[in-house]
């Protein structure tokens, strides 16, 4: 079984203890994507494309993070956190020239459209894992929409330094847990952990 985990800082580090790896050991499964830093949500569709992976747990992004396809991570259009010194420019023409807030929250939201419809097309099971702090307007359906992910993990924050995706180990755990339960209920199993 493959299974990939797309979208921000939040699913984008590995280790014993992270739920990327307890759900992926938990499942015997082939972890084939974790995220990124700023991950935009067009870097967790065109990753999704390339993976194909049985189950995908997509932490949706914000409109504010851009795309860039020549770095490893992707860059915040509110903030130069993260840009090299040669990269400030880059994001003063951008905000200057070509930053619509509108227009970002449109390519946002045709990104998750295209992500569920990929999902779809390619019976991936989809875990669509959302803040509630950055709610998807209500015309956008998404499939097994789950907002208690970003809940547990923004009440289980600690520094990257001591905990794997900036979440305690608890949060890790608890996070993991409740994965596992939403994999096993698509199966039909009431309560897997």
């Amino acid at each position: 079984m493959k299974l990939g985990f797309y979208g921000h800082s939040t699913c984008a580090y590995r280790s014993n203890e992270s739920f990327i790896d307890l759900v992926g050991t938990a499942l015997g499964a082939e972890i084939v994507n974790v995220g990124v830093r700023m991950g935009s949500e067009e870097r967790s569709l065109l990753d999704l494309k390339k993976t194909k992976p049985d189950i995908a747990v997509v932490f949706h992004s914000q409109s504010r993070l851009i795309y860039s396809p020549n770095r490893d991570y992707d860059f915040d259009a509110s903030s130069d956190y993260g840009l090299l010194p040669n990269e400030l420019e880059m994001l003063e023409i951008y905000n200057t020239y070509f930053r619509d807030k509108e227009l970002e929250r449109a390519r946002l939201y045709g990104a998750a459209m295209q992500i569920e419809q990929f999902c779809n097309d390619t019976n991936t099971f989809v875990i669509n894992c959302v803040d509630t702090a950055h709610p998807f307007p209500k015309w956008l359906k998404l499939s097994n929409e789950d907002t208690k992910c970003m809940t547990i993990a923004k009440s289980n924050r600690c520094d990257f330094a001591q905990g794997p995706n900036g979440i305690t180990s608890k949060g890790n755990a608890l996070i993991a847990a409740h994965l596992l339960n939403t994999i096993a209920a698509r199966d039909g199993v009431v309560k897997r952990v």
